[in-house]
């Protein structure tokens, strides 16, 4: 992941002063990152011309209009989306991930020992245990290449072009990072990540402001009543009552953006995640990762590359708004969250 980062900040450099968008050049350490931690190999992402990487992470969303109906009525309508004959992904896409996880398993089964122990070797390693099919395996790949690239690409867009916007938190962020690596030796190392407060309040006002999923779609496992023993002024009961298999759309960014919970929700104010600020709420208001046994298991790996990221860019170059910025809007047409007319910034030497 150093390395990574390493290679990202001197493409950065060589960026100096042009118009960039935040969420692409994001998507490019962050698929780079995650290429190499999955399957070792080289995405080939900072270099002038558009790796296969990216050009495939791409494709996975330009999904046909049967498959975007398709996913919505998963949700609403899941037994009829069953019966839908409509594969998610491309055919080229899933064409390529295949190949992709075959000739690399050819390749690990004729060098054994000399393998690196990445996510694939992992899943590998576990295949007799599990039974798990190389279709399966492939479908694990995948998971991990999109979920690892797309969702931590559109926090760290986002924590840039807010940090270009908000130039005092970007004056905190900084003396903070220098304080610390200073006090360490100049290493930036485990511990150090571990004392940068104003960075996890940064990331976390980010993920309030930008949730990856602006909502996340359950089905409710067992009968729950909401509201339980509650009764308006007739006596009248006011129990939601849900019934098993009951598709559960829940408005995360909605929560986020809710003045009751956030006072001035649409300010970027990290120091509300300060401990000694924050005020506490019943129930859960902070779901950028969801919550209880399945959120996301790829949480600590995000927010390491984001962090990490993020420390890199800011020692080294201020990050300002585009020429060319526009205000910020979200792009309802797209199936994934992102803005309308994209996350303009520019780096400046320090």
């Amino acid at each position: 992941m150093e390395s990574v980062a390493d290679a990202f900040v001197t493409f950065i450099g060589r960026q100096v002063g042009q118009e960039l968008e935040a969420k692409e050049i994001a998507a490019r350490f962050t698929t780079q990152n995650v290429v190499a931690c999955t399957f070792s190999i080289d995405g080939d992402c900072f270099a002038e011309r558009e790796s296969e990487f990216r050009r495939m992470g791409r494709r996975v969303f330009e999904t046909s209009h049967m498959a975007t109906a398709k996913t919505m009525m998963a949700v609403f309508l899941p037994t009829v989306a069953k019966y839908i004959p409509v594969p998610f992904l491309l055919k080229d896409v899933d064409e390529w991930i295949r190949s992709l996880v075959a000739n690399l398993i050819i390749q690990r089964s004729a060098t054994e020992g000399t393998v690196k122990e990445d996510l694939l070797q992992s899943f590998l390693k576990n295949r007799e245990k599990s039974n798990a099919t190389q279709t399966e395996i492939t479908a694990h790949a995948l998971t991990i290449f999109l979920e690892g690239f797309e969702t931590s690409s559109v926090v760290l867009g986002f924590a840039l072009y807010r940090l270009a916007k908000s130039p005092e938190v970007q004056r905190k962020l900084h003396e903070e990072l220098k304080s610390k690596i200073d006090a360490n030796g100049g290493r930036l190392d485990f511990d150090v990540m571990q004392q940068l407060d104003y960075l996890d309040w940064v990331m976390l006002e980010t993920l309030r402001m930008h949730p990856p999923a602006a909502t996340m779609h359950k089905v409710c496992t067992k009968k729950y009543i909401m509201r339980k023993g509650f009764r308006d002024e007739a006596g009248n009961d006011m129990g939601v009552y849900v019934r098993e298999g009951t598709p559960i759309l829940i408005p995360v960014l909605a929560i986020h953006m809710d003045p009751k919970y956030y006072p001035e929700p649409h300010i970027f104010n990290p120091e509300r995640f300060n401990p000694e600020r924050k005020v506490t709420h019943n129930g859960a208001i902070f779901l950028p990762f969801g919550d209880g046994p399945r959120m996301c298991l790829g949480m600590r790996f995000a927010q390491a590359q984001v962090k990490l990221a993020m420390v890199r860019l800011i020692l080294n170059y201020r990050v300002a708004v585009g020429p060319n910025d526009k205000p910020f809007a979200v792009d309802s047409r797209s199936f994934v969250y992102q803005a309308r007319d994209g996350l303009r910034i520019k780096f400046e030497r320090r």
